[in-house]
């Protein structure tokens, strides 16, 4: 009875970890601050949020980056995600295909956000 209890709870864990915890190495960084020419930068929060465009950004919601992940070039990724869970979840998987995500925005659940603020 105790093993399949165990064997929950370190699926539970695993999980855990892969929400919470953020990657080694990668930093935040005012999006004003990116350059676009050296980094991608890769929009992953969905349609609904991301309503202000980003210039020079892929969008590409983290719902749809199973599928769609080969359509972002070879380089160094600047993530902009809306929350903590999806910059982790989205660059874990990233990762896990071979990209390297070096740094990243937030921007908040609040659509009406202006992501030209300066980071805090």
């Amino acid at each position: 009875m105790s093993i399949p209890i165990t064997l929950l709870a370190l699926l539970l864990a695993g999980s855990g970890y892969r929400r919470f915890m953020p990657l080694r190495g990668m930093k935040k960084e005012c999006l004003e601050d990116v350059d676009s020419n050296l980094l991608t930068i890769l929009d992953i929060r969905p349609y609904n949020i991301s309503n202000e465009e980003v210039p020079g950004a892929i969008n590409l919601p983290f719902s749809y980056l199973m599928r769609s992940h080969k359509e972002i070039p070879d380089q160094p990724i600047h993530l902009i995600a809306s929350d903590a869970i999806e910059k982790n979840l989205g660059a874990r998987f990233l990762q896990k295909k071979g990209f390297n995500v070096v740094s990243y925005s937030l921007t908040g659940q609040n659509s009406n956000s202006d992501m030209r603020v300066p980071c805090n």
